[in-house]
């Protein structure tokens, strides 16, 4: 099962929703905006082809992207679950967002 976190690969899925660094005020466009920043904010900006969003989940087991607890500091940002493709294959574990530090926005591999 670790090797779903640490593996490599270039398509990778959230397992935990990422949590933005901001309000989207459930707007698309401003979600993918500040998914957008995440990826700058940890350096991955050079590697990432395309993403997309979703409130559900990806994987059996994982909730709805808004049904995840968080810190208090970050109640009231926008929660996306990602599909994240790289340029090229990428090693694990791969954390974005606001609350990376939490446990929150963790991916998996969605490929080998």
């Amino acid at each position: 099962m670790i090797d779903l976190y640490v593996g490599t690969a270039t398509c990778w899925r959230t397992v935990t929703p990422v949590v933005l660094p901001g309000r989207d005020d459930h707007d698309y466009d401003r979600a993918r905006a500040l998914m957008d920043r995440a990826i700058i904010q940890a350096g991955l900006d050079a590697h990432v082809r395309d993403f997309s969003l979703q409130k559900e989940p990806h994987w059996a087991g994982s909730l709805l992207a808004g049904a995840y607890e968080v810190p208090r500091y970050l109640n009231g940002f926008g929660r996306w679950h990602a599909t994240v493709e790289f340029r090229s294959h990428l090693r694990g574990p791969i954390g974005l967002g606001a609350g990376r530090h939490s446990g929150i926005g963790l991916f998996a591999m969605a490929d080998g």
